[in-house]
């Protein structure tokens, strides 16, 4: 019993020191690989292979950045979207980056606003291409066309009155469907099902919402896919600390009166690796991934970043 109570004390001393000392330092990465791949559905060794060949951007110390989603501009040339966050206002915006197998272009801010933005989710509809920021905050949900060179419109709004999350898009069974969580304390553990016959609205909310409570396993966390006929939904893994992994879940039923998915494969960055600390959004354009993950890093000064290791 003594040797459990020092375990335990010394478990709260590193857990303090880590989150007083050290912050997550999120980071985007892109890799020409298949969304299946890269999710793990095609076995441990296809995906490890795609990961050792992630390219990351050049890192900003006075920032972070997170939640990316990608579209084609042609010639092998892709426009990321993604959160920016500097560390001195604590306040998301949406930045963007092109990225080809030459590499990374230099970021570009696109939105900021007198409030949070993150998770600049990319949805096409009827031909047109749309960015439908995070914008939980002020309690409504906008959606940004964009150009074919990926410039951003006049935007219009699809939801308000709820602090909506992570908000994400999928067609199935003739209707658009709507997850996210709420920012109201439960953020990263109860999911929420939104249905509508057309961006437009009216938005109707599911019968069962939540229709999951899981810290583990709810958050949405990238674009839906399709895989050998079947539906797969990434959602965050926060069940020992915020974004630890994307639990990749099969989608078995998705209607007006229920939902049921099932953990099918995850989506963990390598310990020892660059950024082994958290992994939350993974989405895809074609034969393109890009992801996000994290790394510890010290609050106080770069030399002091490696000791974020001896506080996990």
């Amino acid at each position: 019993m003594q040797l459990e109570g020092v375990t335990r004390v010394l478990e709260r001393l590193k857990r303090k020191a880590r989150y007083s000392l050290f912050r997550q330092k999120w980071n985007v990465g892109a890799v020409r690989a298949p969304v299946a791949v890269v999710a793990g559905l095609e076995g441990a060794a296809a995906q490890a292979e795609a990961h050792g060949r992630i390219a990351w951007m050049a890192e900003d110390r006075a920032e972070f950045r997170a939640d990316p989603f990608v579209v084609p501009l042609g010639t092998g040339r892709y426009r990321i979207f993604y959160e920016s966050l500097l560390w001195a206002e604590d306040r998301g915006t949406i930045a963007c980056v092109d990225w080809s197998e030459a590499g990374f272009g230099s970021p570009v801010p696109v939105l900021r606003e007198g409030h949070h933005l993150s998770y600049p989710f990319v949805f096409e509809d009827g031909g047109e291409v749309l960015v439908l920021p995070e914008e939980g905050e002020a309690r409504q949900l906008r959606a940004f066309p964009l150009s074919g060179e990926g410039e951003w419109g006049e935007p219009r709004v699809l939801f308000q009155g709820k602090p909506l999350i992570d908000s994400t898009l999928v067609r199935h069974g003739g209707k658009l469907w709507l997850f996210a969580t709420h920012l109201d304390g439960s953020e990263n553990e109860a999911l929420h099902l939104y249905h509508a016959d057309t961006l437009a609205g009216p938005w109707t909310a599911h019968p069962g919402n939540p229709v999951k409570r899981e810290r583990a396993n709810a958050r949405p966390a990238g674009q839906l896919f399709e895989h050998k006929g079947a539906l797969f939904r990434p959602a965050q893994n926060c069940a020992s600390f915020y974004g630890e992994s994307i639990v990749i879940n099969e989608v078995t039923r998705l209607d007006q009166d229920g939902f049921e998915e099932s953990a099918a494969a995850e989506v963990r960055m390598p310990e020892g690796g660059a950024y082994d600390y958290g992994c939350h959004t993974l989405s895809h354009a074609g034969e393109v991934c890009v992801l996000d993950a994290a790394r510890l890093e010290s609050t106080l000064s770069p030399a002091l970043d490696g000791l974020g290791r001896l506080t996990r």
